[in-house]
């Protein structure tokens, strides 16, 4: 019996099929030329009653339809395949009607250009038979690509849909439509921020619409995100351009609203988890055409809800807030408000409780406050940060604060944002990730007074340094919570120890202070400083300098820094400076100083400042006290490496109780000096004013006392190491007889035996030096002659009667010419 009927029906079906083919097909063919005005390209055209039986199915194959804008190449539909479904009884009939499209693998573009018009008016609306027309009941998509754009709004929906349905169901003046489907998205585009990216949105709504009024109404929607529930119910009428929906969540979560929001701002939170449910309800009303905006007005809220990060067990604990936006009456930025309201949260049993307004977003105003005792490894182990490697400690946060956040940007207007309360830290200590340096112990309370910050008791550890700071940070709001990084600070600073090698060779001194991988450090003054330090330090290590009990005053403004009446206790002695820093070029550190030493150990001054860069007379070479004042002016590039050539100095300094020990250019005197002393020279006391300009040391002649005898010295010495040293050197008192008949008496002047020391510091010679006594008698010489000039002058004027003497020329009667022996 049944087989009977299976062939029965086969057979049926191929009669029908060969009956009505062809004609369905060629008349199917010539209504839709008659009614498609845009141009679609079909590869094959199929005939089926087995596919859909006892429905009659027409298959496109490889379809292409142009979207209707002229002079478009893009395509309005590419697809696998359509399906277009007729009644069989219809066709006996000869009353053809399409009833079901069923579309496959493929894409879909729909799209508005700036005119609002859109690219699917495809039908003519003109000619084709009473017998053929679309009365659609059901519409499929199945594995199409699909594609949104209104050019006006800025909206842009790209989609995938492995299966989707709208049921079409007619009635006399209305129209019902069950839309049903699960839908892949890409991203939704508004004005280029995406939302809902690679979410899976599930779609189901019953849709309700009234040509006579051209209102489509949402009876029942819903939308399944994130296994969310949002009900969508409302209007929109096209008559007027107006709607109003309303949009409530269901069984939502923190994550259901993070997927809501843009990626680049839920992006950081995805991975955290959440438990308990949070509402959202939203409700949009208003025209939209161009010229009016929508109202638009979301709530949400939670009640005893957590937050908190898989990798750890702690997190927020009962988290209670309720929020508003609002887009205000214009529909702008300048109306747009957001509330959050009662906030409250507790981490490892402490509550923190807050609330917060952000009103106009083309021009931000806040208000705001937050009040609670915070453990700060909690806070980042949930909300971990890229700077901070660790932290411990506590921060008690009691804080409000208003006003427009431009307002900090513009000087004359800073005071109107106002800031008031305290923070208190309680043995905070952490590291910066890349930073070898941990800061330690950090404790103290920082007040804030409308604009102004007062810091009471700061204190804490940077590696092996330490710090007490108390002063006014002047609008510290601008610092907080603008673009600006301005520092205006009037404090005392009090440390026991600064280590500044470890300090300036650390990131966190400044992020252009060092290399990734070198050692060496850069030194900058940040434009954005204006500081007043009135500083006490027990002690300070530099490089090979180490400094105590230092007191003094520093002023940084402009890339200027200048100090006055630094005093301090260093190298045996005691220090007292003032002068400037300079960094107003990036590439260059200029430093002027006017110093005054007193009873400095002179070793230890060569030792400190590396010798100064040369090894002519060393640290080892020399024993005694300096008291100087000095006026410098010195330039470094930017790694503090000094330019030499920059170098001026006025240098009147007095050297007591000094050694020269060792020191090869005076041990080779001997074969002119009879002494054995010369390699371990004594003096009481020595007095000079030295002159340092285009890199060469300029020294005056000055008398030393030693314990040799008394010897005059003057020269100079450049700083490439180039020498010229004269000394006059006592003579009946050092020579014996056997060198009494060897030394040149051409270099005997008054008792003196003049030597030269020329050369290089590691190339010298030690000579006579003949040339200086011949320019010492050519000056005597010309002196006497201008003395018995002016003296016959006197007498040819007195004595009238008496034959006149003739003149004494020194050209005619002394004519020296200089040694250049020596040379």
């Amino acid at each position: 019996m049944l087989t009977g009927i299976v062939l029965l029906t086969a057979a049926v079906t191929v009669f029908f099929t060969i009956r009505y083919q062809d004609e369905v097909i060629h008349l199917f063919i010539s209504e839709a030329n008659k009614h498609i005005r845009t141009p679609v390209e079909v590869k094959q055209v199929d005939f089926s009653m087995f596919r859909h039986f006892p429905d009659v199915t027409i298959s496109l194959k490889d379809v292409e339809m142009d979207e209707s804008f002229e002079a478009s190449n893009r395509k309005l539909l590419r697809a696998g395949f359509v399906r277009f479904t007729f009644s069989l009884w219809d066709i006996i009939h000869k009353n053809y009607r399409v009833q079901d499209i069923q579309v496959e693998k493929g894409a879909l573009l729909i799209r508005y250009d700036a005119n609002g018009d859109p690219n699917y008016r495809i039908l003519s609306g003109e000619g084709g038979s009473k017998k053929t027309f679309f009365n659609l009941e059901n519409i499929v998509l199945k594995e199409m690509q699909l594609h949104y754009e209104y050019d006006r709004t800025g909206v842009m929906i790209d989609a995938f849909t492995p299966l989707s349905a709208l049921d079409v169901r007619n009635t006399e003046d209305r129209l019902l439509l069950d839309l049903k489907g699960q839908f892949n998205m890409g991203y939704v585009k508004v004005k280029g921020k995406s939302y809902l990216s690679k979410k899976t949105v599930k779609i189901g709504t019953a849709i309700e619409y009234i040509p006579g009024e051209k209102r489509t109404r949402f009876k029942e929607g819903s939308l399944d995100i994130d296994q969310g529930l949002f009900t969508v119910t409302g209007e929109v009428v096209s008559a007027n351009k107006t709607l109003h929906l309303d949009v409530k969540g269901k069984n939502t979560t923190f994550n259901t609203l993070l997927s809501l929001l843009p990626a680049a701002y839920s992006r950081p939170y995805r991975s955290y988890k959440t438990k308990g449910k949070v509402y959202f309800e939203a409700v949009l009303d208003g025209r939209y055409d161009v010229s009016h905006g929508l109202n638009l007005e979301v709530s949400f809220g939670s009640e005893n809800a957590s937050f908190y990060h898989p990798g750890i067990r702690k997190g927020l604990e009962k988290v209670r807030f309720k929020g508003k936006f609002l887009n205000g009456s214009k529909n702008r930025r300048e109306t747009f408000e957001l509330h959050l309201d009662n906030f409250s949260c507790e981490l490892d049993g402490r509550t923190v409780t807050g609330d917060l307004l952000l009103r106009d977003f083309a021009d931000y105003y806040l208000k705001f406050n937050v009040e609670g005792l915070i453990d700060i490894r909690s806070l980042l182990d949930i909300f971990p940060n890229k700077l901070i490697r660790s932290a411990y400690g506590r921060v008690n946060v009691n804080l409000t604060g208003q006003g427009r956040l431009a307002d900090l940007n513009i000087p004359q207007r800073r005071n109107r944002f106002n800031a008031d309360g305290e923070i208190d830290l309680e043995n905070v200590s952490f590291m910066l990730h890349g930073e070898r340096l941990p800061f330690n112990e950090f404790n103290g309370s920082f007040i804030f007074n409308k604009y102004d910050l007062a810091i009471s008791d700061f204190t804490g550890r940077v590696g092996s340094s330490d710090f007490e700071l108390n002063g006014f940070f002047k609008h510290v709001n601008s610092w907080l919570f603008s673009k600006s990084k301005k520092i205006s600070m009037d404090a005392d600073l009090h440390s026991e120890f600064l280590d500044f090698d470890e300090l300036l060779k650390s990131n966190f001194a400044s992020r252009d202070t060092t290399g990734q991988k070198e050692k060496k450090y850069r030194f900058r003054i940040s434009p954005d400083l204006r500081i007043r330090f009135n500083c006490t330090v027990s002690k300070v290590k530099f490089r090979r300098f180490t400094g105590r009990d230092i007191r003094g005053d520093l002023r940084i403004n402009d890339r200027l820094a200048t100090f006055d009446n630094i005093r301090f206790s260093a190298l045996g002695g005691k220090v007292q400076l003032g002068g400037s820093v300079s960094n107003k070029d990036d590439n260059r550190v200029e430093v002027i100083t006017d110093a005054r030493l007193e009873g400095i150990a002179i070793d230890s001054l060569f030792y400190v400042f590396n010798n100064f860069n040369q090894n002519w007379i060393v640290d080892r070479n020399l024993r005694g006290q300096i008291t100087a004042s000095l006026n410098t002016y010195l330039r470094f590039n930017k790694y503090m490496k000094l330019d030499t050539r920059s170098l001026i100095a006025d240098i009147h300094a007095t050297v007591s109780n000094g050694e020269l020990i060792g020191f090869e250019p005076a041990q080779r005197l001997s074969p002119f000096i009879e002494s054995e002393t010369l390699s371990h020279l004594k003096f009481s006391q020595m007095q000079n004013d030295i002159r340092i300009k285009d890199q060469t040391v300029f020294i005056p002649e000055m008398d030393v006392r030693t314990n040799v005898s008394d010897i005059t010295i003057s020269g100079t010495h450049t700083f490439d190491q180039r020498i010229d040293y004269h000394l006059a050197v006592p003579l009946m008192l050092f020579l014996n007889e056997r060198k009494k008949k060897r030394f040149d008496e051409n270099a005997v002047d008054g008792g003196k035996l003049l030597l030269s020391i020329k050369g290089t510091a590691s190339d010298y010679k030690v000579a006579y030096d003949t040339k200086a006594l011949a320019r010492s008698l050519k000056n005597e010489i010309s002196d006497e002659g201008k003395e018995w000039r002016e003296l016959l002058k006197k007498k040819g004027a007195e004595e009238t009667d008496s034959v006149a003497k003739p003149a004494l020329e020194e050209e005619e009667y002394f004519d020296f010419e200089e040694d250049d022996k020596g040379d």
